[in-house]
């Protein structure tokens, strides 16, 4: 089974993501933007959304392979 290229958090009852969010989406890409598994990645998007689906935050970042 291939690892997907995304990641679903949904928070326990009473935990929240750092920006207060219920829910943190992790997209993972290569160097030009790809979809990737997170093994491989270089790239990282998460998005922080609140309980009805509207976006808190979205953070761009870097990672190392492996």
């Amino acid at each position: 089974m291939s690892e997907s290229a995304v990641e679903i958090h949904h928070m326990p009852p009473g935990q929240l993501t750092p920006a207060g969010g219920a829910v943190a989406e992790v997209y993972y890409f290569d160097e030009e933007g790809n979809p990737v598994p997170k093994a491989i990645a270089t790239r990282v998007i998460i998005r922080e959304l609140d309980s009805d689906g509207r976006l808190i935050r979205e953070t761009f970042g870097t990672k190392s392979k492996g």
